[in-house]
């Protein structure tokens, strides 16, 4: 397998933008007529351009027509879709694109198994990495990175067989999520008493974080409050509290940093987003680091889990047998002096039902579980002079349809969905 990273300069994508007005370029077409069977108002079959106004197969309302166009909606949009948080529209020429194992969000990059298709954009559109497509598979395994939100418009189905992974790992944040110890939802480090030193608090996000392990009759450090609650808000996901004493020599490589926030990822379809049972679509928060020894009388507390990110998905029809996932990062383990075990970094948020765990710590001096659909952020137990941090709060997800709920089968959908039908 060939792999190529593909950049467009400015001047290649208005060339190619102009080419792609005279031909749509199809690198993986596919049938979609009568996808997910989304009823208009009329009787006119699947595949004809008569059918409702209000979102039905076929018609002036934007759904495939018998010529495989899609046809504009009332407002003049693809499918009469308008997508969120971002002042850009659906292109109807964009390109089909598939085998895509890598999407950079900063330097607006994709890297594929093969060649890119022609008249391709990705465009910085108000601080988001805005990827144009026409059908989009992802059909192999794709890591999202970067500094920026995606998100993406696709003038045709989207299809979801791998897994799509914007999460955070560690203390590296996931795209348009924040670093350990910042975000609107962060997480506290524990204000130090002598050689007391308390863990850092979980971050918050779609839910508060857990507040990290206290010290010896000091309390640990503040959860991260939860935030964004509206459709119209879209943020990624905030970073724990840094573990104490943070940065001190010779533990300054990032030892008992907060985990970070998961990414913001959006994806906006004219017609359909499915996510197939073999497919995934992830942005969990990152573990919090496990403190250090200096060798000396002071060591640190863990850092507290990220919260996870958001998963916004917004189509007139969305089908979901696979997994959605948005959970919290582990706190990191405390380290203890005379011992010379260093405290272990919390996992990163799962793909899963099951809890991020706490690194372990020395002498017990383990971080709290993250948080998930089915299971609460975790304080660490106990008093100790290095405490462990506390886990992460979960994220967001957003199921955004018109007329009728998403349909979802499967129950690895967590934290649990918040559910739109004005689009």
């Amino acid at each position: 397998m060939v792999t190529r990273s593909t950049a467009y300069t400015e001047g290649v994508r208005r060339a190619l933008s102009l080419l792609s007005s005279f031909a749509v370029v199809a690198a993986c077409s596919i049938d979609v007529t009568g996808t997910l069977g989304v009823a208009g108002d009329a009787a006119a079959p699947t595949g004809t351009d008569g059918g409702g106004l209000d979102g039905g197969p076929g018609g002036t309302d934007g759904a495939v027509g018998r010529d495989g166009a899609i046809d504009p909606g009332v407002d003049g949009a693809p499918g009469g879709v308008v997508p969120s948080h971002v002042g850009a529209s659906i292109d109807p020429a964009a390109p089909d694109l598939a085998g895509v194992v890598e999407i950079d969000t900063t330097a607006r990059t994709l890297t594929l198994a093969g060649a890119a298709p022609a008249g391709l954009r990705f465009e910085d559109i108000g601080g988001r990495a805005v990827l144009f497509v026409g059908v989009w598979k992802v059909d192999v395994d794709v890591t999202v990175k970067g500094s920026a939100p995606l998100v993406v418009l696709a003038a045709r189905e989207v299809i979801v067989t791998a897994k799509l992974d914007a999460s955070a790992s560690g203390a590296t944040p996931g795209p348009g999520g924040s670093a350990g110890n910042q975000g609107p939802g962060r997480g506290f480090p524990g204000v130090p008493a002598g050689s007391d030193d308390p863990g850092g608090g979980g971050a918050g996000f779609g839910g508060a974080g857990a507040r990290g392990g206290d010290g010896n009759g000091v309390t640990g450090g503040a959860p991260g409050t939860a935030y964004g609650g509206a459709i119209t808000d879209f943020f990624g996901g905030s970073g724990g509290g840094n573990g104490t004493p943070f940065n001190v020599a010779p533990c300054t490589n990032g030892e008992g940093a907060g985990g970070a926030g998961g990414g913001a990822l959006q994806i906006t379809s004219a017609v359909s987003v499915k996510v197939d049972v073999s497919g995934s679509i992830v942005a969990s928060g990152g573990g919090g680091q496990g403190g250090c020894i200096n060798g000396n009388d002071s060591t640190m507390s863990g850092g507290g889990g990220g919260s996870g990110g958001l998963v916004f998905l917004e189509a007139p029809g969305i089908a979901i047998a696979g997994v959605l996932a948005a959970n919290g990062g582990g706190g990191g383990g405390g380290a203890q002096v005379g011992t010379g075990v260093k405290g272990s970094p919390g996992e990163d948020g799962k793909a899963s039902l099951s809890p991020a765990l706490g690194g372990p710590g020395s002498t017990s001096r383990a971080g709290g579980n993250g948080a998930t659909r089915t299971s609460a952020p975790v304080q660490p137990s106990g008093s100790f002079n290095n405490a462990g941090g506390g886990g992460g709060g979960v994220g967001r997800i957003w199921l955004r349809t018109r007329g009728a709920p998403a349909d979802v089968s499967s129950n690895i959908v967590t934290p649990q969905a918040q559910l739109d039908t004005s689009l």
